[in-house]
């Protein structure tokens, strides 16, 4: 017998896929997969440090163009482990642990020097999209119920990653044309998997816990953030007063977040009476700009404390409210595939126009922030917008009966 996270006696070296699409109740994510997410944690830093080195709408450009195939790459693998994932399956472990190297690759080819080594990224993610289309072959070959959902993956994933590989052998100015094709055929071969979504959901509480996961990891530049800016200046009373704002801002972020999960979209691919998964859709690619724009404040958050100390152009305000921005939307379009009770559906309401507020209410304090040079005004007029939200939802919450 083999058990999870939690403890366990493990017997056997040798295991092989579940179906897991049929389980109810809660599930953890395994140890392994935790582990899987370090790397991610490397990667995103990197990516954010290349917006510190270019806090410039290039700097930016460039971090979204590595920062997409690098959260396509971790939603393949949650698409795998949310529905065939056993703890006991020694030979997926060494698959991941395949990836990890492949991952470590990536994150170091970023290190490099973003885009200028942009053929070793390119192999690095077609790596790791080939090893993750063996664990779904692997699937299929085990679960003989499964196959015609491990079939369609692999001819669209293989021919999407195909072309990556292809793309590696040429110069890179062709080679990149084919990289975006291969991306391009990849999403378009998961959103044409719209009939197997009702048979084969994913589970119910495990996808929704690693999306929250992979939330809190990104979160967690902007910790790094405030710790490597306030690092370049004195220690004193104003430094302790940004590090306190920056670390409210963060609090508020997880907040907004978290205090209300909205999970919705995920718990009605399992309701036979829904008919459209649409807001599923929407629900998990909106978590790609939420990562993003939590992503771009912890870069922000650094350069705002690093310009205080050294009275450079101040370019972190535009960052640090930027990632707020795109942040605060995306998790609007969250709120809006959880509405009410039963079928999804897709409509404005208080949750989703607080979020659009505040979001255009941060606007004017980015031109505020950049005229005045003021990390404190920045930072402290954020805070402010932030837990408005935080309050707003409390407050509604309260009246609706959901908070007590």
């Amino acid at each position: 017998m083999v058990t999870g996270r939690g403890g366990g006696v493990h017997v056997g070296w040798s295991g092989r896929p579940q179906l897991r699409t049929g389980e109810r109740g809660h599930r953890a994510a395994t140890w392994f997969e935790l582990f899987y997410d370090l790397a991610f944690v490397v990667i995103v830093a990197e990516i954010g440090n290349l917006v510190i080195a270019k806090p410039d709408w290039r700097g930016v450009g460039e971090s979204a163009l590595l920062f997409v195939p690098a959260w396509w790459a971790w939603v393949g693998e949650v698409f795998y482990t949310t529905r065939f994932d056993a703890d006991n399956d020694r030979a997926k472990r060494l698959i991941g642990t395949l990836q990890l190297i492949a991952l470590t690759l990536l994150a170091s080819s970023i290190a490099r020097g973003g885009l200028t080594d942009l053929r070793a990224i390119a192999g690095a993610y077609a790596l790791i999209r080939t090893l993750q289309i063996v664990e779904i072959w692997r699937a299929g070959y085990y679960i003989a119920q499964a196959r015609q959902l491990t079939r369609h993956f692999v001819r669209g994933y293989g021919l999407g990653v195909g072309l990556w590989w292809v793309g590696v052998a040429l110069p890179t100015h062709r080679g990149a044309w084919l990289w975006g094709a291969g991306l391009l055929v990849e999403v378009l071969t998961y959103l044409r998997a719209e009939r197997f979504k009702r048979r084969f959901p994913p589970h119910v509480s495990h996808l929704p816990e690693r999306y929250g996961l992979f939330t809190i990891l990104v979160l967690g530049e902007s910790f790094v953030g405030a710790v490597a800016g306030s690092a370049t200046r004195q220690a004193n009373w104003s430094t302790g007063l940004l590090v306190a704002l920056a670390v409210a801002a963060t609090v508020a972020m997880w907040w907004i977040y978290f205090d209300r999960i909205d999970v919705e979209a995920v718990t009605a691919l399992t309701n036979p009476d829904v008919a459209t998964r649409r807001p599923f859709v929407l629900w998990l690619f909106a978590h790609l700009p939420i990562a993003f724009g939590l992503m771009l404040a912890g870069a922000g958050a650094d350069l705002l404390l690093r310009e205080s100390a050294s009275h450079n152009r101040p370019a972190g305000p535009l960052v640090y409210i930027g990632g707020l921005v795109i942040y605060l939307l995306s998790e609007a379009v969250v709120c809006a595939t959880a509405v009410a009770e039963g079928a999804p559906q897709l409509r404005l309401t208080h949750g989703e126009a607080a979020r659009i507020v505040a979001a255009v209410a941060l606007i004017p304090v980015a031109v505020v922030g950049w005229r005045t040079s003021s990390a404190v005004v920045t930072l402290g007029l954020s805070v402010a917008v932030l837990w408005s939200v935080v309050g707003y939802d409390y407050v509604r919450g309260r009246r609706a009966g959901v908070i007590t």
